[in-house]
């Protein structure tokens, strides 16, 4: 899927689509429980964030109903977290509001979805019950329907907000350092893909000024793994060799900073208590 993404997507769907299905193959390939829709949303958030594409948490319920009309109700219109604050009771997904896509790169932790092996969802809200103008998110109640194979999936956003249920909670702030950590490492793998000969041309006229001038900036500079498993490019310059993380990449004045604004400041690790 990955490579047909490369190879077809046209450029104003290009790093939408790879993102999540990026993600989705690293997570099989780590091991990662199915059901991290929280981590998976706020780790691909920085990662679009980084190449300049807005995205945001939504809060939502999901039936699967089947070609006879069986239908079964996944997450719940008033999600929770567990008495330790670590575990999500709940679904969440992303909508990326300048585009009018939503993603689900979790959406096959549920067996009828997964049996139509189709990966990361990455749809349009044109399919919606609500319309609202480019840009904007859309409301509570707002409906998302898309058919895969012999299944139809409807999404019902919560009326609660993402900022009461998942912002304000102190496991995800304690832990946001980490979560755009993966999501800088990410977007790093995804521009060393869109590098490739028969994919930067399509990538440069990718409607995103943010990710035009990092391929600019960073040219063929190789793509190096460092101690700490954080992905670096080698750049040299008058100046010498720098080997920078994305997020440390010197852009022109004009470019348009990374989402979302403020970023999570720096956090010693050593200081952090992890989750058992």
């Amino acid at each position: 899927m990955t490579a047909r993404i490369l190879e077809k997507a046209p450029p104003d769907a290009l790093v939408e689509l790879l993102l999540p299905q990026l993600w989705a193959g690293i997570a099989e390939e780590s091991g990662a429980p199915a059901n991290i829709c929280v981590d998976s949303c706020l780790t691909l958030k920085y990662a679009y964030g980084q190449l300049g594409i807005r995205a945001e948490l939504a809060l939502a319920d999901l039936t699967i109903r089947e070609a006879n009309g069986d239908g079964v109700l996944h997450g719940t219109p008033e999600p929770t977290w567990s008495e330790d604050g670590t575990r999500f009771n709940g679904h969440c997904i992303l909508l990326l509001p300048d585009s009018g896509r939503y993603v689900d790169a979790t959406v096959e932790q549920f067996k009828k979805v997964r049996e139509q092996t189709g990966g990361p969802l990455i749809g349009r809200s044109v399919a919606s019950t609500t319309t609202v103008e480019p840009g904007q998110l859309l409301p509570p109640g707002s409906q998302l329907v898309v058919q895969r194979g012999s299944i139809v999936m409807m999404y019902t956003l919560s009326h609660l907000s993402t900022r009461e249920v998942i912002d304000d909670q102190p496991w995800i702030r304690q832990h946001a350092h980490r979560h755009f950590r993966a999501g800088v490492n990410l977007a790093s793998l995804v521009v060393d893909a869109l590098r490739m000969a028969e994919v930067i041309g399509r990538a440069r006229q990718a409607p995103y000024p943010r990710l035009r001038a990092l391929l600019r900036a960073l040219g063929d500079a190789p793509l190096e793994i460092d101690g700490n498993r954080d992905a670096r490019f080698a750049l040299s310059g008058t100046d010498g060799a720098r080997s920078l993380r994305l997020d440390e990449v010197p852009l022109p004045a004009p470019t348009p900073a990374p989402f979302p604004r403020p970023l999570p400041p720096a956090v010693d690790e050593d200081a952090v208590t992890t989750r058992a």
